[in-house]
């Protein structure tokens, strides 16, 4: 799990020893401005943006940047970043799950500041600039929750704060209403079925990326343009393994 100091924005050390499954620096950049209604008058998709997640994974000698999938095997050691650029105004969420048994709120890092929806065409990453989460050598599944929305979330935003303020009697049904609530939302998802998921090319292809190649706050070779109506929802279930 994420250490304390981790869930409060503190700087902490890539590795870490025994503890958490994750070592990160979170440094979350974000900018909220006033923005455009999150409608399209003309009847195109008034949720659009662009979103990549992406590993270096391999040999410390020759570790290749590869795409994270919803459900993938990564090894201790590994490193993870992601990268969001809202194409419309949107509210981006992102919510890291440790076995079932814990949950951190990665982004945004506070909802009091998440007042206007993020602006068009700033790229956020997490963790911030050259930082990567790094797989630590407790094994175990680790999932990230991904909710992407034209209007803000208010009643997800609730259960998030109950959790996080609940004693710990109550942290298991406080967990278990937010990840019903997520299911509910994938439901409602699949249901409604108009969202369009379109892998950005580069340089006509995509490939791996050499370690000494890459620029590491750059995964944006990994981009797929999201594109949908009212709301996106997606878990990536990582098994980590040694």
């Amino acid at each position: 799990m994420l250490p304390d100091h981790a869930r409060k924005g503190e700087k902490m050390a890539t590795k870490s020893l025994n503890r958490p499954l994750l070592s990160v620096l979170i440094a979350a950049f974000w900018v909220v401005s006033a923005a455009a209604p999150t409608f399209s008058a003309d009847g195109s998709s008034a949720l659009s943006f662009k979103w990549a997640f992406g590993a270096l994974s391999g040999p410390t000698s020759g570790k290749k940047l590869i795409s994270v999938r919803p459900r993938s095997v990564l090894h201790t050691g590994d490193q993870m970043k992601m990268m969001v650029e809202p194409i419309r105004p949107c509210y981006i969420y992102l919510l890291y799950e440790r076995d079932g048994e814990d949950l951190s709120l990665l982004f945004p890092g506070d909802f009091s500041l998440f007042k206007d929806p993020l602006a068009p065409g700033k790229r956020i990453y997490l963790p911030d600039g050259n930082q990567w989460f790094t797989l630590d050598n407790q094994t175990g599944i680790e999932k990230f929750h991904l909710l992407v929305s034209t209007t803000r979330r208010m009643d997800f935003e609730s259960l998030i704060m109950n959790f996080k303020q609940g004693t710990a009697a109550d942290k298991i049904t406080h967990m278990n209403q937010v990840t019903t609530h997520l299911r509910d939302l994938k439901k409602e998802q699949l249901r409604l079925a108009k969202t369009a998921e379109r892998p950005i090319q580069i340089g006509g292809g995509f490939r791996d990326v050499d370690s000494t190649q890459l620029i590491t706050s750059d995964i944006s070779l990994l981009s797929t343009e999201i594109n949908g109506q009212d709301f996106y929802i997606k878990t990536y279930s990582i098994e980590h393994k040694e």
